[in-house]
C-alpha cells in the first residue's frame, strides 16, 4: 500500500523550492471548475449497479433452470446469492473504472492548467537549476496540485454524491490520480524561440522554459492516464475472476 501523502509537508516543500503556496489555489472558483468536470458521480451508481442487477436476474433464473434438493436450495440461496452479488459488484467496478478515464483525463488537463497559472504567479525563480533539478521541482509541483488542490475536492464530491460506495470510488480515483502524478514526465527539450529569449530576462526565460515543459508533459498525459487506469483495474479483475470461478464451480457441484 502506498504511503499516505503529508499535505502540509508537501506544501511547505513546494513553498521552499518554488515560492508557491498551493493552498491558496483551493478556492471556490477552482472547486467549482473541478466539480463541473466530474461527470462520473452522476452515473457511478448506475454503472456499478447494472452488473449487480444482471447477476441477480441470473440468480433468480437459476431456481427455474436447476432441479435442486431442499439442502441444495438452501446452499444456493445463501452462497449463490453472495457469489452473484460479489461478481456483479466486481464487474461493476471494472466497468466503472473503464468509463472513469474520460473524467480523469479532464482533471489532469485542468491540473496542468493550474500548474501553468502557479508558475506564472510565482516570483521565486531559480534559473540556475540543472535540467534534473527543474524536472524534479516540476514533478513535485504537479504532485502537490493533485494532492493539495484536486483530490480534496474530488473526495468531498464523491462522498456527497455517491452514497455507501463513495469512499471506495474515491479510493480508486485517488490511486489513479496519484499514479499519474508519479509517472508524468517533464523531460521535454526547450524550444523557446530566440526572439522570446532575447526579449526576456533570466527569470522570464525560466518561466518560458518551465511552461514549455508543462506543454510537453500534456502531450503524454493521456497515455499515462490510460496505462494507470488499466493497472488500477487489475486487482478488481483478479477478484472478479476468482469469485466467478468459485461461482461456476459451486453451480457445477449442485447442478
Amino acid at each position: 500500500m502506498a504511503k499516505p501523502v503529508d499535505i502540509d509537508q508537501l506544501n511547505e516543500e513546494i513553498k521552499s523550492r518554488l515560492g508557491i503556496n498551493l493552498k491558496e489555489y483551493r478556492n471556490e472558483e477552482v472547486a467549482e471548475n473541478i466539480i463541473d468536470m466530474l461527470v462520473f458521480p452522476i452515473y457511478a451508481l448506475t454503472w456499478i449497479i447494472q452488473p449487480i442487477l444482471i447477476f441477480l436476474v441470473l440468480f433468480v433464473v437459476g431456481y427455474f433452470l436447476m432441479d435442486l434438493t431442499t439442502l441444495e436450495i438452501i446452499a444456493y440461496s445463501i452462497l449463490g446469492l453472495i457469489l452473484m452479488i460479489l461478481c456483479g459488484l466486481f464487474a461493476g467496478f471494472l466497468y466503472f473504472i473503464r468509463r472513469l478515464k474520460m473524467d480523469v483525463s479532464r482533471i489532469t488537463n485542468y491540473a496542468m492548467n493550474l500548474m501553468k497559472a502557479a508558475l506564472k504567479d510565482s516570483t521565486h525563480w531559480k534559473s540556475n537549476l540543472s535540467k534534473e533539478q527543474q524536472e524534479e521541482s516540476m514533478q513535485l509541483l504537479f504532485k502537490g496540485i493533485i494532492h493539495i488542490v484536486i483530490l480534496p475536492v474530488v473526495s468531498k464530491v464523491l462522498s456527497n454524491k455517491i452514497p455507501v460506495l463513495g469512499m471506495m470510488v474515491s479510493g480508486f480515483v485517488e490511486r489513479i490520480l496519484s499514479a499519474v502524478a508519479n509517472r508524468v514526465s517533464f523531460e521535454g527539450e526547450e524550444h523557446t524561440s530566440n526572439q522570446k529569449v532575447a526579449d526576456a530576462n533570466s527569470d522570464d526565460q525560466s518561466v518560458l522554459t518551465w511552461l514549455e515543459r508543462v506543454d510537453f508533459a500534456e502531450k503524454g498525459i493521456q497515455k499515462i492516464v490510460h496505462i494507470t487506469s488499466n493497472i488500477a483495474r487489475i486487482p478488481m479483475a483478479i477478484l472478479f475472476w476468482i469469485c466467478f470461478i468459485i461461482l461456476v464451480t459451486f453451480l457445477y457441484l449442485i447442478y
